[in-house]
């Protein structure tokens, strides 16, 4: 069983569209909602007993100690029920001036009938050929009842008390969560030395990025991410560091929630049970969208400004904002820029930080600023010794054939050159130049641009010189070393 709490541990306040009355204009006449009722009931009536005459043999299969054709009539007057409900609601709201989202009804039976509507209805779509990806579009373009954001909690003490009491738990419901379940949108479980919040995922719609707690593997693609939606959030650390604040995981927890509600997560069956999708850039309903979301979180990294006082939490949080500032669109250019120089200030030792910034001070036109933050990349890289993997030459490609003008594609282009020259020596470097320069040929975006072209090439020079000055230095070290050793 499911027990809410709330975040001063009082039983969690339900959510409920209940006005007062506002005088007989807000509710419709009896018999007109009696005749509605009755003309629902009986259409479902004729459409269960047609679909079964024309060889529908599973309406007649008992569920529940009822046949499936019976469910689906009294779903049908119960959903009749529910939309006339809803419409009064939403009159009432009107008078008051109040014009919040149709949220989920607090009912449990009104939430089992849904389960169980939403499983009859995805198996109908499968027998009846009916593409989910198109009823699931028509689906996002009606009215629908939502159920707010939904958290499962399989901990307690301090962890618990910091995730449930930040300003970024407002508008959550928490619950003590033994199982999955298919209404939480996130899962908060204990991990060694921290907290691991999961999100719900199948193997037909499953998460962009694995863990933001984790480095992923380089390549142009995790680099600069067409989504940054995780299947985990490990928060943890052996070095005895506090997790973080209660702010920051709170804002972390949220955006995981937020995160499992992109279009791509979700199936029609989550549609039928309330969890309705949320795009980059429109919320629904009382959910703010998913860039507001990281918005807040890049906001909340800007309170640090010591890098040996990072928390595993603010890391976590500065490696999904370095990627979301280096992707997304519809931000001022100017802002793009000064949140991503305040996460190179903390991270600025992870390569794809460093990469990120170039790109986002060349798209700024900061193109001197861009090679440094590239040059100081190519050397990371090198230090650590990191797999790059050896598709990135295809991929410039085709962003250099196929990619649309923006300042942000020639960023991106930029960053990948130093992935490209990461593997290769410094000998080979000019070979990849020239080829480079041949795909430049074919690239549309480039037509006409010399001062693009200019950049580019800048890149490949800015990497050679300062392999080459190392050089000097390192053959100086050796030589000594075997002075002393003689």
């Amino acid at each position: 069983m499911l027990r809410a709490m709330s975040h001063d541990r009082r039983p969690f306040s339900q959510f409920s569209n209940t006005f007062p009355d506002h005088g007989d204009a807000a509710s419709p006449g009896p018999l007109s909602a009696r005749a509605g009722a009755a003309c629902t009931v009986l259409t479902a009536c004729a459409c269960v007993a047609t679909a079964r005459y024309l060889g529908l043999d599973w309406l007649s299969q008992p569920s529940l100690g009822l046949p499936m054709g019976v469910w689906i009539v009294a779903l049908a007057g119960a959903w009749n029920g529910a939309v006339r409900a809803s419409r009064e609601r939403r009159h009432r709201a009107a008078l008051r001036g109040n014009h919040g989202a149709w949220t989920w009804p607090n009912s449990r039976f009104f939430a089992g009938l849904m389960n169980l509507g939403a499983t009859i209805a995805e198996r109908t779509c499968a027998l009846l050929g009916i593409d989910a990806t198109g009823a699931s579009a028509w689906h996002d373009s009606i009215a629908w009842p939502q159920r707010p954001l939904r958290v499962g909690l399989r901990l307690d003490g301090e962890p618990a008390d910091l995730i449930m009491h930040g300003p970024g738990a407002a508008g959550i419901e928490f619950v003590h969560a033994d199982a999955d379940h298919d209404s939480l949108d996130a899962l908060v479980l204990p991990a060694e030395g921290g907290v691991c919040i999961r999100t719900g995922t199948t193997d037909a719609r499953d998460a962009a990025w694995y863990d933001w707690g984790a480095e992923r593997p380089l390549s142009y693609l995790s680099l600069f991410p067409v989504r940054i939606d995780p299947e985990l959030i490990t928060i943890a650390d052996q070095r005895g560091v506090p997790m973080g604040s209660s702010a920051m995981l709170s804002q972390i927890v949220r955006a995981a929630a937020l995160f499992s509600r992109s279009p791509q997560r979700l199936s029609l069956h989550d549609r039928l049970l309330g969890r309705r999708p949320l795009a980059d850039t429109r919320g629904r309903g009382d959910l703010e969208s998913l860039d507001a979301c990281m918005e807040r979180l890049a906001e909340q990294i800007q309170t640090h400004t010591n890098p040996s006082e990072l928390s595993p939490a603010d890391r976590v949080a500065c490696r999904a904002v370095s990627a979301w500032l280096a992707t997304t669109g519809p931000i001022d250019q100017t802002k793009r820029a000064s949140l991503m120089e305040c996460v190179a200030r903390l991270i600025g030792d992870e390569p794809e930080t460093m990469l990120r910034l170039a790109a986002v001070r060349i798209a700024s036109m900061d193109d001197q600023g861009g090679i440094e933050a590239i040059v100081a990349a190519d050397k990371l890289l090198r230090e650590r010794a990191t797999h790059v993997s050896s598709e990135q030459a295809s991929m410039l490609s085709c962003e250099l054939e196929h990619g649309p003008y923006s300042p942000m594609t020639l960023g991106r282009v930029a960053a990948g050159i130093c992935l490209l020259c990461a593997s290769s020596p410094t000998e080979r470097l000019a070979y990849l130049r020239d080829d480079l320069l041949e795909d430049m040929r074919y690239s549309g975006w480039l037509v006409g641009r010399d001062t693009e072209r200019a950049v580019l090439i800048d890149v490949f020079r800015a990497i050679e010189r300062a392999r080459r000055s190392e050089t000097p230095r390192s053959s100086g070290s050796a030589s000594s070393s075997n002075a002393k050793a003689a």
